[in-house]
């Protein structure tokens, strides 16, 4: 489908619930939990220039306050936002209710419901988690949190973020313990600072460093064992702390640091990793299980075991390269297919930073940060599954080469850049306004992808077309041959 330059693209919409309404605009004691989050969300969405809207049961919730507020909230819902009609709900969201007459609460959430799947908003952002419950139950798609819904458009406004393309390995005594970063881990573990003086400094146990020694904003402690824990093999790492400064969180610097973790663990041909976290710790254990950490078992003072293989372990069943990857990688592949896509340099030192030599004088972007990174362009093709390697061809900074190597997700075509913005999220280095203008000019390919490695030695345009992976630099998203691809496994020890 191809949309010609003066189409005009319309507005991205947000659904708001009445929650974050309230929370924002007229905070009661309920609700002043949720009044910095949602001042914080508002804010940045018209900074953004979104459309907030706001539906008929919303403004029944508003309706429900105490007489003497009722004109002034009514005047407030008049001026700030766009408010919708009623819609009559479908059957299949009635039948995620219960039966019988519904109590005001739940008529008014069956009202945002219905309004949203009516297609009037791109996104619906709810604090009630019986409602964003219900709405998966119903199999109605983009509901976020107010909390999920800031940590991903933060990185649209801004995505600068100084210095940390880079992690590193320190001496653990160098490191300053009054730093913010150490305040969480007192609270949670009695007895840090001796453990930390003993067992870390007093051990030297390897801690990879996010920022400075002085003010961290990531620490991982590590320690090797031999006494083959959990069945895990002879030679295992326990990750005995992994810890981001809770006010930098947003710049996706756990992946930087697991990122490290992963090359520390592969360049010395450990198998195996694992870590143990208390309930308490729960989003920390599901973000893990995105990079193929699998739950082992519960230890007797009720922590949690993951653990992860870096190659499957023997008798281990042969999954498909995207489970693959998931499970094995970053740096293991399982390589059927590839493709070549050649990237211009100035987007290619934003979203690989660390395969500058630059890299930790350049300002860096949350999906720098990354292993989950997205990838937008105007090819033509359709031929990328889920699994195939793409092998980033960087171009227009000196002679062409492939530098990177990723595995690809999903991928979506189109000219909506609501859409476009969805499925991306906070991966790509393209501004919301950037994706409206490459939408306007034709259908925008948006690849999601993993990073799998950045190649310790470039391979060369002449190396690329003797071994049979291109015959000429493409200019657009290139599969590549068979004879190629074995090249390509070859290389990659896969």
């Amino acid at each position: 489908m191809q949309v010609r330059a003066t189409t005009p693209v319309k507005r991205i919409h947000v659904l708001l619930d009445s929650n974050i309404v309230i929370a924002h605009e007229a905070p009661t004691s309920d609700a002043d939990a949720h009044a910095e989050v949602a001042d914080a969300l508002i804010h940045l969405l018209r900074e953004l220039g979104f459309s907030v809207l706001i539906s008929a049961g919303s403004v029944a919730d508003f309706a429900s306050a105490p007489p003497d507020l009722r004109a002034d909230r009514a005047r407030t819902l008049a001026k700030h936002y766009k408010v919708l009609k009623p819609v009559e709900p479908p059957a299949a969201l009635r039948a995620v209710f219960p039966a019988g007459e519904l109590s005001p609460n739940d008529h008014a959430d069956l009202q945002v419901l219905a309004t949203f799947a009516t297609g009037v908003a791109d996104w619906l952002i709810t604090q009630d988690s019986k409602l964003a419950s219900r709405a998966k139950r119903a199999r109605v798609q983009n509901v976020f949190s107010a909390e999920e819904a800031l940590e991903w458009l933060a990185s649209w406004r801004a995505p600068q973020l100084p210095n940390a393309a880079t992690a590193e390995v320190v001496a653990p005594y160098t490191i300053n313990l009054a730093a913010p970063i150490f305040s969480s881990l007192r609270a949670d573990y009695t007895g840090f600072d001796t453990w930390w003086r003993s067992k870390v400094v007093g051990e030297d146990r390897h801690t990879i460093l996010i920022g400075s020694a002085q003010s961290p904003v990531g620490i991982a402690v590590l320690k090797p064992e031999f006494d083959s824990p959990y069945g895990l093999g002879a030679e295992v790492l326990k990750i005995c702390t992994f810890k981001i400064e809770e006010s930098s969180q947003q710049f996706r610097l756990g992946e930087l640091l697991l990122r490290a973790v992963i090359d520390y663990v592969t360049a010395r041909q450990i198998p195996a990793t694992y870590l143990t976290a208390f309930p308490s710790k729960k989003p920390l254990t599901d973000w893990l299980g995105y990079f193929g950490f699998v739950e082992l078992t519960t230890t007797t003072d009720g922590e949690t075991v993951l653990a992860k293989h870096l190659r499957p372990p023997a008798g281990a069943p042969v999954l498909p390269p995207l489970e693959h990857a998931i499970r094995y990688g970053p740096r293991n592949l399982q390589i059927h297919r590839a493709h070549v896509v050649p990237i211009q340099s100035r987007y290619h030192r934003r979203i690989f930073p660390d395969s500058h030599a630059q890299a930790s004088l350049l300002s860096n972007e949350p999906c720098g940060n990354a292993i989950r990174k997205a990838y937008l362009c105007h090819a033509s093709t359709r031929l990328l599954q889920p699994g195939d390697a793409l092998l980033f061809l960087h171009t227009g900074d000196g002679p062409s080469a492939i530098d990177t190597v990723g595995v690809v997700e999903a991928t979506l075509a189109s000219s909506d850049p609501a859409e476009i913005v969805s499925f991306v999220r906070n991966r790509t280095v393209y501004s919301i306004q950037e994706i409206h203008e490459l939408c306007r000019k034709s259908e925008v390919l948006a690849v999601r992808f993993r990073l799998d490695r950045v190649l310790p030695s470039a391979w060369t345009v002449q190396e690329l077309r003797t071994a049979g992976v291109m015959t000429r630099s493409p200019q657009s998203i290139a599969r590549v041959p068979e004879r190629g691809v074995a090249w390509v496994q070859q290389q990659l020890g896969v």
